[in-house]
């Protein structure tokens, strides 16, 4: 990628993008900018509610084509081009819960892979224990609030942005976060 896109905001990586007409390397090369930008975050928040690496991997090329498909269309309208990203991500995410009768759960075999670092498999079980223990507990939150975590803590969104994602204000973020987490704390000790 050339350094000059890296650079860029993501105002201009989109102008770049919508007129790629114009210039169709310049655009493609904007395009691939924004996905090399959030393609990550948006796996990690795809992958946080659906469980499934997979399914989560396809659903984060949905977004991707679905943000190519209408860019065109795009305007900032003062939230973070990032939240328009959360946004549609969320969207496919309900309609493949509608379109899907059960969850699928994280499998051990999953995180053993994710964890090819670590060599001790007492602590691959530890991990593993923590992780289904937090899933449960958050499983059992108010989508809302499970909402409200996944994106600040598991994508690591600032409160403006869970705000501009989930349509709401900071100070109603701020409160569901803190009413989230305790709640959380309190299924975690029991």
């Amino acid at each position: 990628m050339p350094k000059l896109l890296q650079n860029s905001t993501d105002d201009e990586l989109i102008r770049l993008a919508q007129n790629r007409q114009d210039d169709p390397a310049a655009g493609a090369s904007a395009v691939g900018e924004l996905y090399d930008r959030y393609h990550e975050s948006i796996f990690r928040y795809i992958w946080s509610r659906v469980l499934d690496q997979q399914l989560a991997e396809d659903l984060t090329g949905d977004v991707f084509t679905s943000m190519v498909v209408n860019l065109p269309k795009y305007r900032s309208i003062g939230a973070p081009f990032q939240a328009w990203l959360y946004r549609i991500a969320r969207n496919l995410i309900i309609d493949h819960r509608r379109k899907a009768s059960s969850r699928k759960e994280l499998q051990l075999d999953e995180v053993i892979n994710s964890s090819a670092g670590e060599e001790d498999p007492t602590l691959i079980v530890e991990d593993q224990m923590i992780v289904e223990e937090i899933q449960t507990a958050l499983g059992e939150l108010k989508p809302l609030k499970q909402e409200v975590i996944i994106l600040r803590f598991i994508v690591g969104l600032s409160l403006n942005e869970v705000a501009s994602v989930l349509g709401r204000t900071i100070s109603s973020v701020k409160v569901t976060q803190h009413r989230a987490l305790k709640e959380l704390r309190m299924k975690l000790e029991s």
